[in-house]
């Protein structure tokens, strides 16, 4: 019995590679191109996972001390000046702490939209009242 199901693919530009390989010799059919190309995909995905893995291990492991949210904006602004700059902006804009807004930012709960508040907290871009799409 098959352990596989026959499947139709269109190759588009690939077929070229895939007839030319077969015209070589080196593979006896396309059926045998594609798993050879899957399993050469297959090895390149782990490649990446295991770089990828080791990153993270690194950083976990990584004996300096964590940044505070300040430093790591601070560290992230001189990569993103932009967004920086649009951020600062949004800040100056604000408007002062409420029940729900922390002092200089939005609240990630509602973002200052009574309709997006959630959970039961109070937003001070409706004056304290609660959002009527509960």
């Amino acid at each position: 019995m098959r352990t596989s199901k026959p499947i139709t693919v269109t190759l588009g530009k690939q077929q070229q590679s895939v007839d030319a390989r077969l015209a070589s010799g080196a593979y006896d059919s396309a059926s045998e191109v594609i798993r050879v190309a899957f399993c050469a995909l297959d090895r390149e995905e782990q490649a990446v996972n295991e770089v990828l893995r080791a990153r993270i291990r690194a950083s976990i492991d990584d004996p300096r001390p964590s940044l505070t949210a300040d430093e790591a904006e601070a560290e992230m602004a001189r990569f993103m000046p932009a967004r920086a700059k649009r951020r600062a902006v949004r800040r100056a804009n604000a408007p002062a702490a409420g029940p729900c807004r922390p002092a200089g930012g939005l609240p990630r709960h509602c973002r200052g939209q009574p309709e997006r508040c959630r959970g039961g907290w109070l937003c001070a871009a409706d004056n304290g009242a609660l959002p009527q799409n509960r």
